[in-house]
């Protein structure tokens, strides 16, 4: 994806699931679990890399659009992260 076009497409809280999908196409990534409790949220990536021969690529740019769904499919938020986020796992036992 291209966050330019991404920022360029204009998403509001209230909008639905299909009209997102429509306008942006599908996410990059549909989360397992969401900040908003009952509803998914859908990521939209962005990221520029340069590979040099023989190394890993390396980031120059990565940025997120996040949309955070109701139960019923609508918007219920939209964040925008820039960077890459390292995720540290819990090593809590159950």
């Amino acid at each position: 994806y291209n966050i330019e076009m991404l920022e360029a497409v204009d998403i509001r809280i209230g909008d639905s699931q299909q009209s997102v999908q429509e306008r942006l196409g599908s996410p990059s990534m549909v989360s397992a679990f969401s900040p908003t409790s009952q509803g998914q949220s859908w990521y939209y990536v962005s990221k520029k890399t340069s590979t040099t021969s023989f190394h890993l690529p390396d980031t120059l740019d990565q940025q997120v659009l996040a949309i955070d769904f109701d139960s019923q499919g609508m918007v219920q938020n939209i964040r925008k992260c820039q960077g890459e986020t390292v995720i540290k796992p819990v090593k809590n036992t159950t």
